[in-house]
C-alpha cells in the first residue's frame, strides 16, 4: 500500500477547479458517449487492517468547513427556458455541432441555488411550501441530467463548477424551501458517473477530475443535507417519496457506493486520511435514513441505545406505540407498498468489517458522538445481524458461566464441571409433555424472563436454569439411533401441538395460524413454542411455522424484555391491514363498514361489543367502558374498527402471547434484537421462500459419489426440471424445511451420499445432517420415479 496523500482544503480545491475549468476553453468533441455500468466497475478489495476504521465521530458535530463569501444573488433571473425549449436546443446542437446555447443553459442553471429553482421550479411565483408538492418539474430535471452524459466535456465541467459554487455559499439564517429544493435536485446528480465519464477521455493527467474530487464534492453535499434541521428533513422525506422508482433507487445505490468506497477504496492513497474525514460515512448514513423504511424501533432516524434503555425502564401500558411510531418516518415508509424493498438498503460491504466492534461501540457509546452502523440498522444485512445476535448470545453465555464458577469459588465450594451441562431425557413420541414435565427446565415453565441463553448447540429443546449456565443436551430413547441435531426442534411438530392442545387456530384463507383466545389455566405450552422459535434463531434452524407478519411485530414490542415483570408486552400498534393478514374475510367486512354510504346506526344496529364462542357458549366483551350502550355510527365507526382489531390481535390473546413472548426472549435476550425488522425476525425463524436450486447444486457435497457420476447428473437434471412445488418437497424431505435459511442454500451444507441399498429402494434422508442417501439408479426415468415417490410421501417422525 502506498503512502497516504494529504488532500488540500476544500476551498483550495475549488479555486483550482474554477481556474482550470475557465482556462479549458470551449472545445467540445462532437462525439456522443456511452456510460458503462458503474455498479460492477470495480471489485472491492479484501478486508485489510490498514483500511479498517478505528475512530469515527458523529455527523451531528462536524468539523468547521471553510466557507467562501459570494456576491449577492441577482434579483432578476436569466433562466426562462422550458422543457420543450431545452429539447429543441439539444436537437439543434446535435445537428450543427454548436453547443454554446446548451453550454450557457447548464452554466446558468447550476450557477447558484437560486438559478436551479428558476429553471426547475414549476412556477417561480408559487411558494410550494407544502410537503405534498416540492414544486419541481421532475421530467425537466430527468431530461437535463440524462442529456448531460451525452454533452461535451466543457458542459460537464461547468456543471461541476456550479455545484461546487452552490455548496460553498456562506449561509446566513435558516434554509429556505428554495434551498431545500436545490438540495433535492442536486442529490440526484450522478457525480460518480460524470467523473468516470470524463476519465474515459484520458483526463487522468488532470487532477481536477479525479475520484478524489468526486468524493469530496459528494461528501460536502451529504454533510450539508445531513446538518439540516428536523423540520427541513421532514420536507425532504416527503419530497423523496414523489421521486420515480428508478431515480429513487439510483440515489440509494450511489449513497451505498459512497460508503463502500470510503470503507474499502481501490486506491487508498487517492482519498483523504480517514481521521480527516470521519464525518463522511455518518453524513451518508444519515441521508440514507431519510430514504429508508424503518419498522418498530427502527423507525428511529438514529438509534441511541442508552435512550432506548431509559424508555424501557419506564415502560408504561401502550407507551411502546409511541416508541415505535412516534419518531420521524422515512420516505420509503410513507408509500404503501414501499418505493423499493427494504433489502435494497442493505450494504453487503459491511459484512466484511468488524461487526462486533460496531455493536460494542453502539452499546458503550450509544449516547455519545461516536458513530456506529448499528445506529442505522437498515444498512446492515440480515446475515450480518444474525452474526451479531449469535456472537452476543455466546458472549453472554461465557460471562454467566464465568460468574457461576466465581460464585462457587467465593463460597469455598468445589467447582463441578457437570454444573455446566444439563441432560434432558425426552421420548420421541412425548417430546412436548416430557419437556414441560422436566423439573430442570424452568425457562419454559417458570416465570423468570431474565435467564441466560443456551450455547450454540444443535438440537436443544430446553434452555438453562436461572442460576447458572448449563448446556442443554438431549438423551433420546434407544429408537433414536443418535439422529438428533436439527431434528429435535423440528420434532416439536407445530401442527400437531397446535391442534391437539387447541393452542392455535388455523385460518385457511390466510394459510397461517393464530393464537386461540380461549382461556386456560396453564400457558406453559405457549412459552414452549416461543422458546422453540428462539432456539431456531439461535441455532440457525428454519422451522415450518406459519404466523402472520403482525406476530413478529408483536414479538418486538418491546424488543427487550422490560425490567418490571408487570409491564405489558406484545402489545403492538395494529391496523386493519394487520387483520387482513390473519382473518381476511373479517377484515373485508370491517372495511365495508368503513366505506358504507348509508346510515350505519340504523342499518347495522351494532354496539361497541365483540361476541365470541367459547366451548359452545357465546360470550360478549365490551370494546370500551359501557360499550354495550354505545351504538356504532357513521361518526365513530373508525374508532369501533380500530378497537375491534386491537381486541382481536392484542387484548383477547394477551396472556397467550405474553407467555409466547417470554419464551422467545428467554432464549434471544439480546440488545441486537433492536436492530431487526419484523420481516427479518420471520426470515430468521422460517427462512426465505425463494429457492435457487442452481446455488444448491453448486455448493452440494458428495460422499461416495463424484459430481460427474451419471447418477448425480441424472439427479440434478431431474431436480432442475421439477416444478417449484416438488423442489420445495425435496428441500423439506432432505432438511426438514422447505424454506431457505439466512445466507442462502449455500449455508445448508447439503450432502448427497451413496446408498448401498438396492435400486428398488427409495431415497432416504437424514434431516439432522441435511443428507440425502441416494441409491445408484441406472436410468433417469427410474431416478425421477423413485425420488418423486419418496419426497411426496415423506412423513418425518410420523407426527404429521
Amino acid at each position: 500500500m502506498g503512502p497516504k496523500i494529504d488532500i488540500s482544503p476544500f476551498s483550495s480545491f475549488i479555486s483550482t477547479i474554477s481556474q482550470k475549468t475557465d482556462d479549458s476553453g470551449s472545445e467540445s468533441p462532437p462525439t456522443q458517449f456511452v456510460i458503462s455500468d458503474l455498479k460492477n466497475a470495480k471489485e472491492l478489495p479484501s478486508l485489510g487492517h490498514d483500511v479498517r476504521q478505528k475512530q469515527r465521530t458523529s455527523v451531528d458535530v462536524p468539523p468547521a468547513e471553510v466557507k467562501v463569501s459570494v456576491s449577492p444573488q441577482p434579483l432578476l433571473l436569466t433562466q426562462t427556458k422550458t422543457l420543450k425549449d431545452f429539447q429543441e436546443d439539444i436537437e439543434k446542437a446535435k445537428l450543427t455541432g454548436e453547443w454554446k446555447i446548451v453550454y450557457d443553459f447548464y452554466s446558468t442553471t447550476f450557477d447558484s441555488f437560486l438559478e436551479i429553482n428558476a429553471t426547475f421550479k414549476k412556477c417561480m411565483d408559487g411558494p410550494f411550501n407544502s410537503i405534498e408538492d416540492c414544486g419541481v418539474d421532475a421530467k425537466f430535471v430527468n431530461e437535463v441530467y440524462d442529456t448531460l452524459f451525452s454533452a461535451p466535456q466543457d458542459i460537464q465541467k461547468c456543471v461541476l463548477k456550479g455545484v461546487i459554487n452552490g455548496l460553498l455559499q456562506e449561509w446566513k439564517g435558516p434554509r429556505t424551501k428554495d434551498d431545500l429544493r436545490a438540495y433535492f435536485i442536486l442529490l440526484q446528480v450522478d457525480m460518480y458517473g460524470l467523473f468516470n465519464f470524463i476519465q474515459v477521455f484520458n483526463l487522468f493527467q488532470n487532477p481536477l477530475f479525479s475520484n478524489t474530487s468526486t468524493y469530496v464534492i459528494h461528501a460536502h453535499l451529504l454533510r450539508q443535507i445531513a446538518a439540516l434541521t428536523e423540520g427541513d428533513h421532514h420536507f425532504l422525506i416527503h419530497w423523496f417519496k414523489k421521486m420515480s422508482q428508478k431515480r429513487f433507487k439510483q440515489v440509494i445505490e450511489r449513497l451505498l457506493q459512497f460508503i463502500s468506497l470510503r470503507l474499502f477504496p481501490a486506491k487508498p492513497e487517492e482519498l483523504p486520511l480517514m481521521e480527516k474525514c470521519t464525518w463522511w460515512i455518518p453524513s451518508a448514513a444519515k441521508v440514507l435514513s431519510l430514504f429508508s423504511r424503518f419498522s418498530q424501533v427502527n423507525y428511529f432516524l438514529k438509534i441511541e441505545l442508552s435512550y432506548v434503555i431509559d424508555i424501557l425502564e419506564k415502560w408504561l401500558p401502550f407507551s411502546h406505540a409511541s416508541f415505535s411510531h412516534g419518531s420521524q418516518n422515512a420516505s420509503n415508509s410513507l408509500v404503501n407498498p414501499p418505493v423499493i424493498p427494504y433489502t435494497d438498503f442493505y450494504n453487503s460491504t459491511l459484512d466484511h468489517i468488524d461487526l462486533m466492534e460496531e455493536y460494542h461501540n453502539w452499546q458503550c457509546y450509544g449516547n455519545s458522538h461516536r458513530f456506529s452502523f448499528c445506529q442505522y440498522p437498515f444498512i446492515i444485512s440480515i446475515a450480518a445481524k444474525k452474526i451479531i445476535i449469535q456472537k452476543d448470545s455466546e458472549q453472554q453465555m461465557i460471562n454467566i458461566a464465568r460468574q457461576s464458577l466465581v460464585d462457587k469459588v467465593s463460597r469455598r465450594q468445589r467447582p463441578d464441571m457437570n454444573m455446566l451441562f444439563l441432560n434432558v431425557k425426552v421420548r420421541r413420541m412425548h417430546l412436548v409433555s416430557d419437556s414441560l414435565d422436566e423439573p430442570s427446565t424452568p425457562l419454559i415453565v417458570g416465570p423468570s424472563s431474565s435467564v441466560p441463553k443456551p450455547p450454540s448447540s444443535r438440537g436443544v429443546v430446553a434452555a438453562v436454569p436461572t442460576t447458572l449456565l448449563q448446556e442443554p443436551q438431549v438423551v433420546l430413547d434407544s429408537e433414536s439411533k443418535g439422529e438428533l441435531r436439527d431434528d429435535l426442534p423440528l420434532n416439536f411438530n407445530v401442527k400437531k401441538m397446535f391442534y391437539s392442545a387447541g393452542m392455535f387456530t388455523y385460518h385457511k384463507d390466510s394459510h397461517c395460524h393464530w393464537f386461540s383466545s380461549l382461556n386456560c389455566d396453564n400457558y406453559s405450552e405457549f412459552r414452549l413454542v416461543g422458546a422453540l422459535m428462539g432456539l431456531a434463531v439461535y441455532n440457525s434452524i428454519t422451522l415450518d411455522i406459519r404466523f402472520p407478519p403482525c406476530c413478529y411485530k408483536k414479538l418486538l414490542s418491546p424488543p427487550i424484555v422490560p425490567c418490571d415483570q408487570n409491564t405489558p408486552v406484545g402489545i403492538s400498534s395494529v391496523t386493519i391491514e394487520d387483520l387482513f393478514q390473519v382473518m381476511p374475510e373479517l377484515a373485508h367486512g370491517l372495511n365495508e363498514l368503513l366505506s358504507y354510504e348509508g346510515n350505519v346506526e340504523e342499518d347495522f344496529y351494532s354496539t361497541f361489543q365483540v361476541f365470541q364462542e367459547e366451548f359452545g357458549v357465546i360470550k360478549c366483551y365490551n370494546l370500551k367502558p359501557s360499550g354495550d350502550k354505545i351504538p356504532v355510527t357513521n361518526q365513530n365507526r373508525k374508532e369501533y374498527v380500530q378497537l375491534y382489531v386491537d381486541f382481536l390481535l392484542n387484548k383477547s390473546i394477551y396472556k397467550q402471547f405474553a407467555a409466547f413472548y417470554y419464551g422467545f426472549h428467554s432464549v434471544c435476550a439480546s440488545y441486537a434484537l433492536m436492530l431487526l425488522r419484523p420481516e427479518e425476525v420471520e426470515i430468521l425463524v422460517c427462512g426465505s421462500p425463494e429457492l435457487d436450486m442452481h446455488a444448491l447444486q453448486k455448493h452440494t457435497q458428495y460422499d461416495g459419489y463424484q459430481k460427474t457420476d451419471v447418477t448425480i447428473r441424472y439427479f440434478w437434471e431431474v431436480v432442475l426440471e421439477f416444478p417449484l412445488e416438488l423442489q420445495k418437497k425435496l428441500l423439506h424431505f432432505a432438511t426438514g424445511s422447505d424454506r431457505v435459511p439466512v445466507g442462502g442454500l449455500a449455508d445448508l451444507n447439503f450432502k448427497i451420499s451413496k446408498s448401498e441399498a438396492s435400486t428398488n429402494w427409495l431415497p432416504v434422508a437424514h434431516t439432522c445432517f441435511n443428507q440425502l442417501c441416494l441409491p445408484p439408479y441406472k436410468t433417469k426415468k427410474e431416478l425421477k420415479q423413485k425420488l418423486t415417490i419418496g419426497i411426496s410421501n415423506a412423513e418425518g417422525f410420523g407426527l404429521e
